[in-house]
């Protein structure tokens, strides 16, 4: 499957009100707007379901306007899902500070925030260390 926006699926959203106001509906990676033409950037929980950050965060250095704001929000270490668009499932702190550097840009703030998407694995290593003694030894799995 290839990444992008499916312009009939986001047309059938847009006319059932979802959205609006909206005015823009685009890739990411390719957004048809002027360069340095945006002072701030608001992308939550949509970095992990693009198969290039890199190249994401290139296009938000060319809309911002010297001296503008990004700030990206995403789940670190988050299961799968919205599979088959789930490409990434923990960028670090050093991915953003290495290509802020690169792109001359400044990371201001970076900080873990755990959402339940990546603490279901401790849940479930809790709950297999409790009660795995009870699951008869032909269904039992190992946690790795």
């Amino acid at each position: 499957a290839e990444a992008g926006v499916d312009p009939i699926a986001a047309g059938r959203l847009l006319d059932g009100g979802y959205c609006k106001p909206l005015d823009l509906v685009s890739d990411i990676a390719d957004i048809p707007l002027p360069n340095r033409s945006l002072d701030a950037i608001y992308c939550s929980n949509v970095l992990e379901h693009v198969p290039d950050g890199v190249r994401v965060m290139e296009e938000f250095d060319r809309l911002l306007r010297p001296g503008g704001s990004v700030f990206l929000e995403l789940p670190f270490g988050g299961g799968l899902h919205n599979l088959p668009f789930h490409y990434v499932a923990g960028y670090t702190h050093q991915f953003f500070q290495h290509y802020a550097d690169r792109l001359g840009m400044e990371v201001v703030d970076a900080r873990y925030c755990f959402s339940p998407w990546s603490t279901d694995a401790l849940r479930l290593e809790d709950l297999w260390n409790r009660f795995g003694t009870c699951v008869p030894p032909h269904r039992q799995m190992t946690l790795a």
